[in-house]
């Protein structure tokens, strides 16, 4: 989505990926099929462009260095050496006071059985490293849970985390130019299915006060992190209904996708936008809209019927041209617009459950999707009230 953005600007495009098919390669003038921790490759990849975006995490500090030599990195290795670990993330935030959870860092077995003594349960194991590696988090409701979680995460590095009861997920997507323009996008809620994310809504039913809070929070942490390029910046409401950031997300953000069709400039185009030094466009959103996932489930009876989905008004298809699907690997997406947010989901999940076998799923989804959205939590009326 970011090369076709490019593209449709009138610039060239190289991308570097270790998947030789990988959905930009299409629609761009040079691509390099090797590691992201082949400096070489990176080099090539600098010498050839004026300017690099990074997609992943998984960037090495060393290739990141090496790009950052030759040509504006966005963002910078200083932000990706942060951004890719959770303890680094956490401890940046802490120090600087923004809200996060309680935390300690898990190097080992014994470190685990430790920590829980005094953490108590329940209590949330995650990898460090952010955003990747296949592990999800792992929930410890015993001390006696220590061996199953440390093997459930890989036997590696780790964040323990307090658990607490989440209320809402919001994001909130931050880009910021070389000269210093900055605009926003969100909140956006973000909404979970199996635990894997599986709808994005905005504008999200919370407070005005809330979301201005989330908004400015976002800000001051791109501000204070540095970052020029795209930032996401996702957060808890907490059982108080205040705010607690849980990742950094130093990249396009999944929960952005709704921008394509939603909001005056992509969180893509702004992307480019920050890359070759132009001002920034207008964020402002247009329309309510929703985005939910499709995953490789939806092909187990071959090709989806996409001619349904268009059978609802005002929803947009979107593949991102990977091959093989498999149940869980998201495939692409679908966004549909409407008067409220609520009702643009509804219409998104509709319009998924007409295409493929997903049916029964997608039905109860609709049900406790909509109701996360729309119905809890009944917000104190000393906040509501003052929304304005």
């Amino acid at each position: 989505m970011l090369a076709l953005a490019a593209r449709q600007m009138g610039y060239r495009v190289a991308v570097l990926s270790p998947e030789a098919d990988c959905p930009a390669g299409p629609f761009a003038n040079l691509a390099i099929c090797a590691s992201l921790d082949d400096v070489d490759a990176v080099a090539d990849l600098a010498r050839n462009t004026a300017a690099v975006a990074v997609e992943a995490n998984s960037l090495s500090a060393e290739a990141a260095e090496v790009a950052a030599r030759r040509v504006p990195l966005r963002p910078g290795p200083a932000v990706m050496r942060v951004a890719r670990h959770r303890g680094r993330q956490k401890g940046f935030l802490r120090q600087r006071g923004f809200p996060v959870l309680p935390f300690v860092e898990i190097g080992s077995l014994r470190m685990l059985r430790e920590a829980l003594q005094v953490f108590k349960t329940p209590a949330v194991l995650k990898a460090a490293q952010a955003g990747h590696g296949g592990h999800r988090p792992f929930l410890i409701h015993s001390p006696l849970q220590a061996e199953e979680a440390w093997t459930a995460i890989g036997r590696r590095t780790s964040i323990l985390e307090k658990w607490i009861h989440i209320h809402r997920e919001l994001a909130v997507i931050v880009a910021n130019s070389p000269s210093g323009e900055m605009a926003t996008y969100g909140p956006i809620q973000r909404l979970y299915h199996r635990g894997l994310l599986d709808a994005s809504a905005s504008p999200p039913d919370v407070p005005k006060k809330m979301a201005n809070r989330a908004v400015q929070l976002a800000r001051d942490i791109a501000c204070r992190l540095d970052v020029i390029g795209v930032l996401g910046v996702e957060m808890f409401v907490t059982d108080d209904y205040e705010l607690v950031v849980n990742q950094l997300v130093p990249r396009l953000h999944d929960s952005g996708h709704l921008t394509l069709n939603a909001h005056a400039t992509s969180q893509y185009e702004q992307l480019v936008r920050v890359m070759c030094g132009l001002p920034l466009g207008p964020a402002n959103q247009l329309r309510p809209a929703a985005t939910i996932s499709l995953r490789g489930d939806l092909w187990q009876d071959g090709e989806p019927d996409w001619a349904k989905a268009f059978g609802l008004p005002e929803t947009h298809l979107h593949l991102y041209g990977k091959r093989n699907p498999r149940p869980s690997r998201r495939m692409g997406h679908l966004t549909a617009l409407a008067e409220e947010s609520r009702t643009a989901l509804a219409r998104a999940i509709t319009a998924r459950e007409a295409c493929g076998p997903s049916r029964s799923v997608a039905s109860a989804l609709l049900g406790c999707l909509t109701a996360a959205l729309s119905n809890a939590p009944r917000w104190p009326r000393a906040r509501s009230s003052d929304e304005n």
